[in-house]
């Protein structure tokens, strides 16, 4: 049985949604019933957007990165990563890369995807962070294998800058990680 050895690591996976950006928890709620329902996970996230954007009384940008960090430290990988974009993005708060990749990691190791490929590129670039092509391809490979997406030509492009040892360093760092369940990362 030539996947005999694979076995342990398809049982794991099967048990790990992969979570994406358009599970968006924000949709087709207003901003009145998410003041009503404060208790409920989708109307914070739906309040925490709507004050990003503006809206209602309170609309303003340190009310929704509040909401955001409360939902964030729950470990809920959406708020996670939206706090994360909103540092990294540096259109509503002045960029900060440092609380950008705080973020996208513990989204990212929550197994959101947006978020492992986000933090594969802040890796590749070195933007604020040391620059690291193993945690760059790693990160890049867990998403692939998590993630309906062609990411092939992504890691392709990664492969010629990094060294022989690199590359199995980071094949078998991105192993590990999902081996663990995130909790070797």
């Amino acid at each position: 049985m030539k996947f005999a050895p694979l076995l342990p690591l398809l049982c794991l996976l099967s048990l790990v949604r992969p979570v994406y950006a358009n599970d968006d928890p924000d949709r087709e709620i207003t901003l009145e019933q998410a003041q009503s329902s404060p208790h409920s996970i989708k109307t914070q996230m739906r309040r925490a957007a709507l004050l990003l954007q503006g809206q209602g009384a309170e609309g303003d940008v340190e009310a929704a990165i509040a909401a955001y960090r409360e939902l964030g430290e729950r470990d809920l990988p959406y708020a996670q990563y939206r706090l994360a974009r909103i540092y990294l993005d540096g259109k509503f708060v002045e960029r900060d890369p440092v609380q950008a990749f705080i973020w996208l990691l513990r989204a990212a190791e929550l197994g959101y995807v947006d978020a492992q490929l986000d933090l594969s590129e802040l890796y590749a670039s070195g933007s604020g962070i040391e620059k690291s092509l193993v945690d760059a391809y790693k990160w890049l490979e867990i998403a692939a294998s998590l993630s309906q997406r062609d990411l092939s030509e992504r890691l392709q492009q990664l492969e010629p800058q990094m060294s022989f040892f690199e590359l199995a360093q980071a094949r078998y760092l991105s192993r590990s990680c999902m081996l663990s369940a995130y909790e070797d990362c």
